[in-house]
C-alpha cells in the first residue's frame, strides 16, 4: 500500500511539474553557465552620496540587473509560517548588479543574492546576509523555479504603487557607485531570468 502511494505521488508530483507556467531548465547548471535576473518597472527613492545633495527620483522607470553563477545555486529549507513549517528555498550569490533609474547609472557595491522560496511562493533581491529588498510573491511559477533557466512572467507585480519596506538603510545600507540607494516604492514590476550559456 505505501509502494503504491508513493508512486500515485511521484506521478502526481511530476504531472503537475509538466504543466507548470514556467521555463526553467532541468538539467543541473554546467561550469560556465551563468545566469542574469532582470527587474524592471517604475521607482521612488533617492542616490545619497557620503557628501553633498541626494538625487531623488519619483515613479521613473529603473532596472536592476544582477548575474550570477548558476553553478553556485544553493538549495535549502528554513522555517517559515506555512502548514509545513519550514519552506524549500533556492538562493544564489550576485556576482555583479547594476540599477538604471531616472537617466542615472550605478554599480551596485553591496553583497546582494537573488533567492526563490518555492513553499511560499516568492522570489526577490536581497541582501547576501540580511532583510529582504525587493519581493516578488504569488505568483505560482515560483513554486517549480530553482533560479536555473529561463523565465518570463506575463503579468507585473505590484500593479499599484506600493510601499517597499527593507529597500532603505535602517535596514542595511545598499550601496552603489552613487551612494546609498533607497527605494521608497515601485509599480508595475516584471521580472525575467536569462541563461547565458558558456562561451557567451
Amino acid at each position: 500500500m505505501f509502494r503504491r502511494s508513493l508512486w500515485l505521488a511521484l506521478f502526481v508530483f511530476f504531472t503537475l511539474r509538466s504543466h507548470a507556467p514556467v521555463a526553467a531548465a532541468t538539467s543541473l547548471p554546467g561550469i560556465g553557465e551563468r545566469m542574469t535576473y532582470t527587474f524592471q518597472g517604475t521607482a521612488s527613492g533617492t542616490f545619497q552620496p557620503e557628501s553633498g545633495a541626494a538625487t531623488t527620483f519619483t515613479n521613473e522607470p529603473f532596472t536592476i540587473t544582477a548575474i550570477a553563477e548558476a553553478g553556485a545555486i544553493v538549495a535549502s529549507t528554513q522555517p517559515c509560517a506555512v502548514s509545513a513549517g519550514v519552506c524549500k528555498l533556492f538562493s544564489v550569490p550576485v556576482a555583479s548588479a547594476k540599477i538604471s533609474v531616472a537617466g542615472l547609472a550605478a554599480v551596485i557595491t553591496s553583497p546582494v543574492a537573488i533567492f526563490d522560496n518555492q513553499t511560499f511562493p516568492a522570489l526577490g533581491l536581497q541582501r547576501k546576509t540580511g532583510a529582504d529588498l525587493l519581493d516578488l510573491q504569488g505568483n505560482q511559477a515560483f513554486t517549480v523555479y530553482d533560479l536555473n533557466g529561463n523565465l518570463a512572467l506575463r503579468e507585473p507585480f505590484f500593479k499599484r504603487p506600493t510601499p517597499v519596506a527593507q529597500f532603505d538603510c535602517a535596514h542595511g545600507c545598499v550601496m552603489t557607485t552613487l551612494g546609498s540607494l533607497t527605494v521608497a516604492g515601485v509599480q508595475n514590476v516584471r521580472f525575467t531570468a536569462t541563461q547565458i550559456e558558456s562561451g557567451q
